[in-house]
């Protein structure tokens, strides 16, 4: 009788142990509370995160997304300080070249693909955003640029004045910017 007890209790400590191996196997993905596509995802943004930061002199403050209900990425964004004015001609070509290599790392990542709504990602589903300073930290004005921002295709350029900070803000779509940018380095 006692010896069959303790079969007992050990075939119960198995099925424990199975269905807590088992337990673990099926929701690993969701270990320290992210997905595999969530890491996916966060591996993407930080290789471009590092990219950009080494060729733009940037320092990254923050990223975000956007999804649908059903999970998947609709767009993805990341805000960056940068401790130097900036010309619209230099933060022109640094917007559409951050966002085209943004969209790049995106549709090039086969892991992502399935959970990315659309697929591929454009440029309107990219948001970059640079808040500029001074090299010492102070605010810049007008006419520096205050705030650089790829927004769903469209860049803007803000600036504002000491007195009042008032935004003055440009802004240019994707397509406007392309060809500017095209059409200046066809002129040098």
């Amino acid at each position: 009788m006692k010896n069959t007890a303790n079969i007992f209790s050990g075939l119960i400590l198995l099925v424990f142990i199975f269905l807590g191996i088992t337990l673990t196997f099926f929701f690993s993905e969701k270990i320290n509370g992210q997905s595999k596509e969530e890491k996916t995802m966060q591996k993407i943004m930080n290789e471009v995160i590092f990219q950009l930061e080494d060729r733009n002199q940037l320092r990254n403050i923050g990223l975000g997304v956007s999804s649908t209900p059903n999970g998947c990425y609709q767009s993805v964004s990341l805000t960056f300080n940068v401790y130097r004015p900036i010309k619209k001609e230099e933060a022109r070509k640094m917007l559409l070249d951050a966002a085209q290599f943004f969209c790049k790392k995106i549709n090039s990542n086969e892991e992502i693909k399935a959970y990315l709504e659309p697929y591929p990602f454009t440029n309107k589903n990219i948001g970059l955003t640079l808040f500029c300073y001074q090299k010492n930290g102070n605010d810049l004005y007008y006419p520096d640029f205050t705030t650089l921002k790829f927004d769903k295709g469209t860049l803007y350029y803000k600036s504002n004045t000491p007195e009042t900070y008032d935004y003055i803000i440009e802004e240019e779509t994707y397509e406007e910017a392309l060809y500017t940018a095209l059409e200046k380095n066809v002129e040098k």
